[in-house]
């Protein structure tokens, strides 16, 4: 991999290794994002202002890797594909043109997405294998840009209301040998809770314009595709900055993974697009490549 100035880099992000970060505010956030959606580019969108704002220039998404048919139905780097190489990166252009007097800080902002299972000791062996995941990632972060171990450091954590990081995560930092400061900063979800609570009969009656964004979690955008409803699906989406190619993709892969649940009344039905699944195939360093292939289940409309 090489960086626009030519730097090899063997990092597991797309910068060389011998970046440095002078800052002390390390700007961050925890999440599942899965998958991801409009009401999690809120949150990037609050972390890339602030950053702007104070002339940082990286903020840090630590993604959950854990996998199951329920709530975390995308492994960590398909989340990572998705954000990395298509919504954020146009998110971050919609953000430079509409905040004309931090356009060139915003685009100077580099945003970094690890996952929690990434081999982080391989590139940083200060990090113990007996730490917890999360602090894996933190210290990661921590060695691998901000040359901890050094003073006055600060990590500022944005959050949704749902959860809480400040008895777990808060004094783990602040106790290290060189303390690292931590300041928990929680995004309100409104609404959240009465969308993701809808049958499959509300869901496909539901004007998705009406919803407001910080309600799009990834509960909702699940149980569109429980109950296998792709065009509320794709117009949820479509605010995630993602392409009708992407959306579709992304729907095959989520419906071929999420049983269609009975109980939410959920029924198959035409839809205008025609779904492919993708596959992605994991690098050595967990960066994922992008491929399409036919899926037998989806490439018939509903």
């Amino acid at each position: 991999m090489e960086t626009e100035e030519g730097i090899k880099s063997e990092s597991l992000v797309n910068l060389p290794t011998n970046f440095k970060n002078e800052e002390n505010t390390i700007i961050a956030t925890i999440a599942r994002m899965n998958p991801p959606t409009p009401g999690h580019l809120l949150l990037v969108e609050r972390m890339i202002l602030q950053a702007a704002a104070n002339n940082l220039t990286q903020i840090s998404i630590i993604l959950s890797h854990s996998v199951d048919s329920d709530e975390n139905p995308l492994d960590c780097w398909t989340k990572r594909d998705v954000f990395l190489h298509s919504s954020i990166d146009r998110f971050k252009e919609h953000l430079a043109r509409t905040n004309p007097e931090l356009e060139r800080n915003i685009r100077s902002v580099n945003v970094v997405i690890v996952c929690m299972d990434d081999p982080f000791q391989e590139e940083v062996p200060e990090i113990s294998a007996s730490t917890t995941p999360i602090l894996k990632a933190i210290n990661y972060i921590l060695f691998r840009f901000y040359m901890y171990p050094r003073p006055g450091l600060n990590v500022k954590l944005f959050i949704g209301d749902d959860r809480d990081y400040n008895k777990f995560l808060g004094p783990s930092l602040t106790k290290k040998a060189v303390p690292v400061g931590f300041e928990q900063i929680q995004i309100e979800r409104t609404n959240m809770s009465v969308y993701k609570s809808m049958g499959c009969m509300q869901l496909k009656s539901l004007a998705i314009d009406s919803v407001p964004i910080p309600a799009m979690s990834a509960s909702l955008v699940r149980n569109l595709v429980k109950c296998r409803l792709p065009d509320q699906f794709a117009k949820v989406m479509k605010r995630a900055f993602l392409e009708d190619r992407e959306i579709q993709e992304l729907y095959g892969i989520l419906a071929d993974a999420i049983p269609e649940n009975k109980s939410l009344g959920g029924r198959k039905r035409k839809s205008k697009y025609t779904f492919k699944k993708s596959t992605f195939k994991k690098s050595r360093k967990s960066r994922a490549k992008f491929t399409i292939k036919k899926s037998r289940k989806y490439r018939k409309k509903y």
